[in-house]
């Protein structure tokens, strides 16, 4: 598969899955720029509009089981196509807002399903696709996020500053709509064989490998892209018996298309993946560490500016630190790749070390004191969240199968989505009481160091259990 990732095909999909997610997760971060802009429109209050955001970036990652379970059901391309739609359409709908509630359900609910509909898809090709490159082609799709965050929010001011609010949001709906054409280009190498039965494919595709595989094939239900359906010898046999009736008595073929449509009810409903956690006790890891550190980040990017400028840095040096994050995130999604890549490095044991990294990142900003330090701590913090969230599809990948990855990331994005939303009011409360922007980044580093740790006490007994079994 090595040669085959390196064609013109594979790097295709490596750039569309670069430019969705840039389109997607970096759109959705970049919106904060028209929070003022609905401010000075709507007059209303600054807590009721701040939701506008906050309703769209945890819906994104909230609709993750859906999202994986229409991946297995459709495959990759149709629902990357109809994200990219949604995600326009909802944009063009919030242009005609008279009220900012109105906005919860054009922008909040509309383009952030559109969005979430357009990411999920372009990470789990990457590992569907790409095998012996998966993590370095991996870490440059997702640098598209990265990137998205330091371009698109100085284009986009320009834009409100030449056309207004709605005129600019016009035009980011078209900018929008290159996901479609990327859905389009997502086609996986397999579905030139689409049209042979598994009988007439090449020995490549029907080998005898394929009859082990089998409940894999039907736990996904698609090759790659999701398009073929390959059954397994038991469904084989049972649609021959199938036949077999329906050549003797007219009465089976009545009931036919009913066995048929409650298959396929059973199998979408079954897409949603819930056995996987426990058949696979290392999702239930994944999905806690993921929790708690998305409530960490967003509890930490809501305040980091106030925490800087309370301390006597000015407001430009403190959106500069923003620029500083980005960049270093850039570089630790390009970098991680390699670094896994060489074996040396263990995807799990990556995730956990710089998990622990950005925790103690950010308790240090508590008592930082100067541009300086809070600039090289954020140097840290946004180089370890380049490498730790793009890690995670490879460690799911590793341990649960590339057959299982949709599902596993779904549930994955729901526990992110979840900690983004509980994340700013968590972060918000401590500070009522307080009074004091530090208690927000302690509790944020504490929950990354508690993540970190867990993820490493699982490896250790991991590894302890595996030297047990050999020995």
């Amino acid at each position: 598969m090595g040669n085959q990732e390196l064609t013109f095909h594979g790097l295709t999909i490596a750039v569309c899955s670069h430019v969705v997610q840039l389109l997607s997760i970096g759109f959705i971060l970049s919106m904060n720029v028209f929070y003022i802009e609905y401010i000075d429109y709507f007059k209303d209050s600054a807590t009721k509009t701040s939701l506008v955001n906050s309703i769209g970036i945890g819906t994104t990652f909230l609709i993750g089981p859906l999202v994986s379970a229409l991946v297995n059901r459709f495959g990759v391309r149709p629902v990357v196509i109809g994200g990219g739609l949604l995600s326009s359409g909802g944009i063009i709908l919030s242009t005609f807002a008279s009220r900012v509630e109105i906005l919860y359900i054009s922008y909040g609910l509309i383009t952030g399903s559109g969005t979430g509909l357009a990411y999920g898809p372009s990470v789990v090709i990457i590992g569907r696709y790409f095998h012996k490159y998966h993590t370095l082609v991996n870490g440059i799709a997702s640098a598209g996020s990265s990137i998205g965050v330091m371009v698109l929010p100085p284009l986009y001011q320009v834009l409100i500053d030449k056309y207004g609010w709605k005129g600019a949001m016009l035009i980011i709906a078209a900018m929008n709509m290159h996901i479609v054409v990327c859905g389009c280009l997502m086609r996986a190498p397999e579905d030139r064989l689409q049209d042979l039965s598994p009988c007439e494919q090449p020995a490549s595709v029907s080998s005898p490998d394929c009859e082990a595989t089998a409940d894999d094939i039907e736990t996904s239900k698609f090759i790659d892209t999701g398009e073929v359906h390959i059954p397994n010898s038991e469904e084989a046999s049972e649609v021959k018996i199938l036949d077999k009736k329906t050549a003797s008595s007219d009465e089976s073929i009545g009931k036919k298309p009913s066995v048929h449509k409650h298959k396929m009810l059973s199998n979408f409903l079954s897409g949603s993946g819930i056995k996987l956690f426990r058949s696979h006790p290392f999702l239930l890891l994944m999905w806690f560490t993921n929790f708690i550190s998305a409530v960490a980040y967003l509890a930490a990017s809501v305040y980091m500016v106030a925490k800087v400028v309370s301390v006597g840095v000015t407001r430009l040096q403190a959106s500069f630190l923003f620029t500083i994050i980005g960049i270093c995130s850039l570089v630790g999604k390009i970098i991680h790749g390699s670094m896994v890549d060489c074996g040396k490095f263990p995807p799990l044991l990556m995730f956990s070390s710089h998990l622990f990294l950005a925790g103690i990142s950010l308790m240090l900003v508590s008592i930082g004191g100067s541009f300086p330090v809070f600039a090289v701590l954020f140097v840290v913090f946004g180089y370890s969240i380049g490498v730790y969230f793009p890690v995670v599809p490879i460690c799911l990948t590793k341990r649960l199968g590339v057959q299982n990855l949709a599902t596993a990331l779904g549930w994955v994005f729901l526990a992110v989505g979840l900690g983004d939303i509980l994340g700013p009011p968590l972060a918000g409360w401590l500070f009522d009481i307080s009074s004091n922007y530090n208690y927000c980044f302690i509790m944020a580093g504490t929950l990354d160091i508690l993540a970190a740790v867990t993820v490493l006490l699982y490896y250790g007994f991991d590894r302890y259990r595996t030297k047990r079994q050999t020995s």
